[in-house]
């Protein structure tokens, strides 16, 4: 009796553990299903708000980070980030306040630079001016760009690859109105207190891409930083089709994994009730 009841304890232990491995995969394959939604409806927006003045002119000051307006207010993504080396497409948030947790989750953060220096006693102000957070490179010599490398958080793997990237690889930002190319120029290591050095004396156009590093320890930042080497329409064929290689594939593999793990959770429980229900049975009648 006691070597059957630790015969199911150690089946339910099993598949407990399993279900415990494949749950976070599951879920981190939904939150890119849904990035996917979220995109489509942003770029489904800017071809309804280029038929309509007065919607480009909320959609102006969406790039520029001017004003209040219904995108903004909705917490909507302001752009789009594009890394096809590490085949990445996410939705960008604006630093707001008190949405920058929940934003991070999302995808990935436009910072602000008093949330980058946060906490840095150095005296970095000197020349501080009042800063206009936008992915307009008119308004922003250098759009800071953060996200998750990869925490034992679900979601919170957004820039998990980012590591592979190297000098002179290209990443893309979609604001609405144009694409804006970046080339990789610069790679460093920094000490979480030393966010002062992303920002340079003498501003030209860039972004920069920040996230934790090493992967799950943490402890210090990852820069990578990018300058600004074309302004193209953001329906321009051949950058899309460059960007967009392998993408439908892609996602059907990801949709297919995704429902994949689901059915094999179900199967594990199916099978695990089932068979405490069948040694129950086996267990009565062995007593009578």
């Amino acid at each position: 009796m006691k070597k059957t009841k630790s015969n199911i304890l150690s089946k339910i232990l099993l598949a407990l553990g399993v279900i415990v491995l494949l749950i976070p995969i599951g879920l981190n394959i939904k939150y890119k299903i849904n990035n996917r939604i979220v995109i489509k409806s942003f770029k489904s927006q800017e071809v309804k708000k280029t038929k309509s003045s007065k919607d480009n002119t909320n959609l102006d000051n969406v790039i520029r980070g001017k004003g209040k307006n219904e995108l903004l207010e909705k917490d909507t993504p302001i752009g789009i980030i594009n890394i096809p080396k590490i085949k990445e497409e996410i939705p960008i948030y604006k630093d707001t306040k008190g949405m920058l947790d929940l934003n991070l989750d999302r995808g990935v953060v436009l910072l602000s630079r008093d949330t980058m220096l946060k906490g840095n006693n150095e005296q970095i102000y000197k020349h501080k001016t009042d800063e206009v957070l936008s992915l307009d490179p008119n308004q922003n010599a250098n759009m800071v760009l953060t996200g998750h490398r990869g925490t034992l958080n679900t979601n919170q793997n957004i820039f998990k690859n980012l590591d592979k990237l190297e000098k002179g690889d290209k990443f893309y930002i979609d604001n609405g109105k144009k694409l804006l190319e970046f080339k990789v120029y610069e790679i460093k290591v920094i000490e979480p207190k030393q966010g002062n050095l992303i920002y340079n004396e003498k501003p030209f156009n860039q972004s920069t891409l920040v996230t934790c590093t090493p992967y799950l320890i943490n402890n210090k930042r990852l820069i990578i930083s990018g300058g600004l080497s074309k302004i193209t329409d953001n329906t321009d064929e051949k950058i899309l089709n460059e960007i967009n290689k392998n993408k439908s594939k892609f996602l059907f593999n990801t949709f297919l994994l995704a429902n994949s793990i689901n059915l094999l959770i179900i199967i594990i429980l199916i099978c695990l009730v089932m068979s405490f229900f069948i040694k129950r049975r086996k267990s009565k009648k062995t007593r009578r």
